[in-house]
């Protein structure tokens, strides 16, 4: 398929002309594994009827309810087998649980979403639009499975995500194969595939030339090698420090450069470990790198922190603390892992965080305190340290 029909939706909008000048500047420096890109290269939508019609020769129609033929469906479980039935459709007749029929159209049979990781079909389901927005996600279920797929930004349903994916059939041609719709209790993370930057451009945070000087810099210093910090703090001259290094080379004596200049006598164990957590400062994330050199503040990265692992952005300022959620965490726990616990929503602890990696969060707060029930919001640091150390004392 190469152009569009009266029956074809338009084409995904994905990649606007400031997100392609966003990734052609920071593609070289591979921040994130850009194998999507290869995977998803049109980002093109074909007719929904040419799939429900291959799909309606290939596997024998179930009836529901009303009378009316049933689609296919695989139910992924959450205890790693999947199940072959028909007429899946989410949110239906509630946003908890699933209505299917068995392979033999009887039913219908109703089950927890809760059970389940994920429902695959291969037609549209009634709440999908055909026409919607979608960016690439990775989106991690709870028992640690991950799939990268398109996700429509506007989202019908409390109870899950609505996704699908596409693939390359052989003529080259990017066909959807799939429509995932994964239940939110059993969804760890989600994120955008892109990097930061773009989310920056995106929102007119920074522009093109200033964050590139800003990469050029952060490559800069993850290029600098330890014995040029090590020379600089020693104050002694860089020959003297590849010197020494060739002499070890030439003479078979294995060893890391700290360790030859120690043995050398140009500089203590002291001095080389001072340059080695120099060199761990230097190889700071572009958004950290903005902030230190005042080109963005901590709020205006973190909210874009926020829109790429889909997490709300709290200014804590604002937020009403609930004393029963405070007292659902430790106060060692909050302090160690800049956790805070604010209220309770929907059934939902909601804790504030400054990390964004949310499966290792999550881990921690469910060790602590035995919640799975959470929703994490991101804070910004310098008021998450001060909130947590008044709302514990």
């Amino acid at each position: 398929m190469t152009g569009k029909s009266d029956r074809t939706p338009d084409t995904v909008a994905l990649k606007s002309d400031r997100l392609t000048a966003a990734r052609d500047i920071v593609d070289d420096l591979r921040e994130i594994d850009n194998l999507h890109d290869e995977l998803f290269a049109d980002y093109l939508v074909p007719p929904a009827e040419e799939i429900d019609n291959l799909y309606d020769e290939l596997f024998p129609a179930g009836r529901d309810e009303k009378g009316e033929s049933a689609a296919p469906a695989v139910l992924e479980g959450m205890d790693g087998r999947e199940h072959f039935v028909l007429g899946a459709q989410p949110g239906q007749p509630g946003d908890d649980e699933i209505t299917f029929h068995a392979e033999d159209g009887a039913g219908p049979y109703r089950a927890a979403l809760a059970g389940f990781r994920c429902i695959r079909t291969p037609t549209r389901p009634d709440l999908f639009a055909a026409d919607a927005a979608c960016e690439i996600e990775t989106i991690e279920t709870g028992d640690g499975h991950r799939y990268d797929l398109f996700v429509p930004r506007e989202q019908r349903l409390n109870s899950g995500i609505f996704a699908f994916s596409t693939r390359k059939n052989i003529l080259g041609q990017e066909t959807v194969d799939q429509y995932f719709f994964f239940p939110g209790c059993n969804t760890r993370q989600r994120c955008r595939k892109c990097y930061l930057g773009e989310i920056l451009m995106e929102k007119g945070m920074i522009d093109g030339p200033e964050l590139q000087r800003a990469l050029d810099e952060q490559q800069q210093r993850r290029n600098r090698r330890l014995g040029q910090i090590i020379a600089e703090k020693a104050h002694i001259p860089q020959e003297a420090v590849e010197e020494e290094i060739r002499k070890a080379v030439l003479e078979n004596k294995p060893a890391r450069v700290g360790e030859i200049l120690v043995a050398g006598g140009l500089v203590d164990e002291k001095l080389v470990q001072a340059a080695l957590r120099a060199q761990e400062q230097l190889k700071k994330k572009i958004g950290e790198l903005l902030i230190e050199k005042g080109r963005l503040g901590d709020e205006e990265v973190f909210r874009a922190l926020a829109e790429k692992f889909r997490m709300a952005f709290v200014d804590l300022r604002r937020e009403s603390f609930s004393g029963k959620a405070l007292a659902t965490m430790p106060r060692e726990v909050a302090v160690k892992f800049q956790l805070l616990p604010i209220a309770f929503r929907n059934g939902s602890l909601v804790v504030a965080t400054m990390v964004p990696d949310a499966p290792t969060v999550r881990n921690v707060i469910y060790k602590y305190t035995g919640r799975r029930d959470i929703q994490l919001v991101l804070a910004r640091p310098a008021q998450l340290r001060k909130a947590i150390g008044q709302l514990y004392p």
